[in-house]
């Protein structure tokens, strides 16, 4: 069983190194350049996404089906000029 105040004493540590952290990240630089889009994409629907990207830049693509069908969406990337 833990001993009395205890538990206020680990909020107390936890809030300090808390918003140290918080600090430290937000002096960390993220990616540069990066972006995040939420939609709604019917069954059976196709989007486009359009964005130039730099010959030669290493870049990553992510995405995640949050709720609906079984989780199954096909991705491909285009050359806009063929």
């Amino acid at each position: 069983m833990p001993r009395p105040g205890s538990a206020q004493r680990w909020a107390a540590v936890a809030g300090r190194w808390g918003c140290r952290l918080l600090a430290l990240l937000l002096l960390v630089p993220g990616p540069g350049g990066a972006s995040e889009i939420t939609f709604e994409l019917p069954d059976n629907a196709k989007q486009c996404f359009y964005e130039d990207i730099a010959q030669g830049t290493k870049c990553t693509l992510e995405f995640q089906v949050i709720t609906g069908g079984h989780y199954d969406v096909d991705c491909r990337l285009e050359d806009p000029d063929g």
